[in-house]
């Protein structure tokens, strides 16, 4: 349940990278209702205890297979296969686009937008649930209107319609993503380097109206404070 290690494919090979979901979940889950519970201090002079459960964290970002399983009995799966279509990445000319146009109006939104192939009528696409058990003759008829755009082009007249699509991005998108340049999110990291060699990483995903956020020190060399501690 902790970690997260997928193998990410790239122009020059592969790299792998772990992070532990279910840790940084519960962090995020144990600061939230923390906020809160100094929110009740302050309004009722009171305080109390707080008890955060990691498994519970982590089964509330199961999003709806629980509710899929328990009204509709429906029991979804790690192996790539939603029990609702199109809930997928698809491919376009230069790239791949994840598109989650579940909701009938949505579905009839893409369809409008990709030229409403007559297709999109047929019996096995009539429904969410129907086009998910024919996933395996949706998604070629899918990706032959969808490789006819860029991924680019794709998304900003889907976004017009207001369908819920997105592209998936490498790093070098991230970086040079024209909305997280124009809100200065990239930050340099202090880093002591001897060089003078500047490293950028993410910075505050949030603004102030008044304060100013900053990195003003560079993180510790193992070992760095270990007498200043004792």
């Amino acid at each position: 349940m902790g970690l997260h290690n997928p193998v990410m494919p790239g122009p020059t090979g592969t790299s792998r990278f772990q992070t532990a979901t279910c840790g940084r979940s519960v962090t995020l889950f144990a600061a939230i209702v923390t906020l809160a519970g100094y929110l009740h201090r302050m309004r009722s002079g009171a305080g109390q205890a707080i008890d955060v459960c990691a498994q519970e964290c982590f089964l509330a970002l199961l999003g709806s297979s629980l509710p899929f399983y328990t009204h509709a009995g429906i029991k979804t799966t790690r192996l790539g296969i939603r029990p609702i279509a199109p809930w997928m990445a698809v491919e376009c000319a230069d790239s791949k686009l994840y598109v989650a146009c579940i909701e009938e109006n949505q579905w009839r939104g893409l369809l409008k937008l990709l030229g409403d192939p007559e297709w999109g009528r047929d019996e096995i696409f009539k429904d969410r649930v129907t086009r998910a058990k024919h996933i395996d003759a949706l998604r070629p008829l899918l990706e032959d209107l969808t490789r006819r755009w860029t991924v680019g082009e794709l998304y900003h007249e889907a976004q017009k319609l207001r369908l819920p699509v997105a592209p998936l991005n490498w790093m070098a998108d991230v970086f040079g993503n024209e909305q997280l340049r124009s809100r200065d999110f990239f930050a340099p990291i202090p880093n002591g380097d001897p060089r003078g060699r500047e490293i950028i990483g993410p910075g505050a995903p949030y603004k102030f109206s008044t304060m100013r956020w900053a990195l003003r020190r560079r993180a510790p060399h193992l070992g760095e404070h270990n007498r200043e501690g004792q």
